[in-house]
């Protein structure tokens, strides 16, 4: 095995009591080879673990070197975790997709905001949506063997030239053969659609989900998500394409409601789900959760906002139910101030901040502290970027500069944690929380980005402005 792929092997813990643990592995020695094969990734390697006997080479930080022969219960995992969850290097896009977000992005920023996955393993293993353009069959055919479901792409259109001409890739063609081949496998599927007005939407988009439903109990679900543009989209002379608007995005949810009825005859299911952001565009009311069914699609926004209310009552229905909690909390919070008033802001993107406005009715209800959603310009990617995960540090703490000059200045703001990036304490503009924390003059509370994560945050405010009053002493 040579050192680009050891690089992948090196592991990261060893879980406590395991196999692993018992024979003397040890964080920073490396996984070689199972049985004197080298191994190609993490789906290979958990494959052969799994084995009642085999051999496993490690190669010790000391340069020594060792072969372990193991005999254990079949399918009893070793217990090791890799600092590298892929065993491998990400494959990346091939593609170069008309409505591609990153090049869409402005100059300067970190390197990784520029790399483009579409890795298969990354759908497995944290979700990603992919495109099957990069794959030769043997390869394709090795993760169909391994029957992990679902499995989620990137459709965006079913009619070969028009997803070729899409995806400016002539093997992207041939996605229905794949999929069929997926499905034959006994795999499941969510397919994403981006919609461009005037590209593949209309009849085009009739087609794509016409040609996806002969995908039968295997389908889970189709995505319709609208484009996103940013404000340096015309200078780099890209693909000309629109936003979509009020008009453009009804006739995109009466298509959507069409195949809803029709799905839920033939499947008893939906299907086709639409992001918040067509209803939001469509001045339409988005639906209630029960709608979404499993939530299959989160990650692109359809039924987010629908979730995270339901989430929102849900956590406050659960304290309801012992009864002195939220008595408790009121009663700590209100010690805060005074008056006993107590005035927080919620920032969010612009599209959300409405909907958000209502679902806070029940904070200002049970907790009595007054909830006002701030929905915040995205001044760095341009104003037709309306989502929350999408602002940067500079312009919220330019929000938050806004509410410190007011009159009657807000006692804190809770910012949702979507708007880092993923493990970190880093909005997208680099700007670190910390960053914010010393140039902002109102208190900032970062909360997880779920209504479990928001009610925890108000409970635990109480705790953080008697931190906040020591360090300050």
């Amino acid at each position: 095995m040579d050192n680009k792929s050891l690089k992948h092997s090196v592991i990261f813990r060893v879980e406590p009591d395991s196999i692993a643990d018992e024979i003397g592995i040890r964080p920073g020695d490396i996984l070689a080879d199972i049985d004197g094969l080298p191994i190609r990734d993490v789906f290979d390697y958990r494959l052969r673990e799994l084995a009642a006997t085999l051999s496993v080479g490690i190669l010790h930080p000391d340069g020594t070197s060792s072969e372990v022969l193991i005999e254990k219960d079949e399918d009893e995992e070793l217990g090791i975790v890799f600092q590298d969850d892929l065993m491998d290097d990400c494959r990346s896009c091939s593609n170069k997709c008309v409505f591609c977000f990153v090049d869409q992005l402005p100059e300067g920023m970190r390197s990784t905001m520029y790399f483009k996955d579409d890795d298969l393993r990354m759908s497995y293993l944290n979700g990603n949506f992919v495109t099957l353009t990069n794959l030769k069959e043997e390869e394709f055919d090795r993760l169909l063997s391994y029957h992990l479901s679902p499995l989620n792409v990137s459709v965006h259109a079913t009619e070969p030239e028009l997803r070729v001409k899409m995806m400016n890739n002539q093997f992207a063609g041939h996605i229905m053969e794949r999929l069929r081949k997926a499905v034959a496998c006994g795999i499941d599927i969510n397919a994403q659609l981006v919609l461009c007005p005037g590209l593949n939407d209309g009849p085009h988009l009739d087609k794509s989900i016409d040609d996806l439903s002969e995908l039968g109990e295997h389908l889970v679900s189709v995505a319709l998500v609208p484009v996103g543009l940013t404000r340096f989209r015309d200078a780099r002379s890209l693909y000309p394409l629109r936003p979509f608007d009020q008009e453009s995005a009804r006739e995109v949810i009466a298509v959507a409601e069409r195949y809803q009825k029709f799905f839920l005859k033939k499947f008893g299911r939906r299907i086709v789900f639409l992001a918040d952001e067509f209803y939001i565009r469509a001045g339409m009311t988005i639906p209630r959760a029960s709608h979404y069914e499993g939530f299959y699609q989160l990650e692109n926004g359809v039924g987010l906002l629908a979730c995270r209310r339901a989430e929102l009552f849900h956590a406050i229905s659960k304290r309801k139910r012992r009864k002195t909690h939220i008595a408790k909390t009121r009663e700590h919070i209100s010690a805060l101030t005074g008056t006993g008033e107590f005035r927080i802001a919620v920032i969010s993107g612009v599209d959300a901040a409405n909907y958000i406005s209502e679902s806070m009715m029940c904070i200002v209800d049970n907790y009595g502290i007054n909830v006002e959603v701030v929905g915040v310009p995205n001044d760095f990617f341009g104003h037709s970027v309306t989502v929350t995960g999408l602002l940067t540090g500079q312009d919220i703490l330019k929000a938050i500069s806004g509410l410190a000059e007011m009159p009657n200045p807000v006692d804190v703001v809770f910012i949702p944690d979507v708007t880092l990036r993923s493990g970190e304490d880093v909005f997208l503009d680099d700007m670190t929380v910390r960053d914010m924390v010393s140039q902002s003059t109102l208190p900032i509370i970062v909360y997880e980005t779920t209504g479990e994560g928001f009610i925890s945050a108000i409970e635990n405010m109480p705790n953080v402005f008697s931190q906040n009053s020591r360090e300050e002493r």
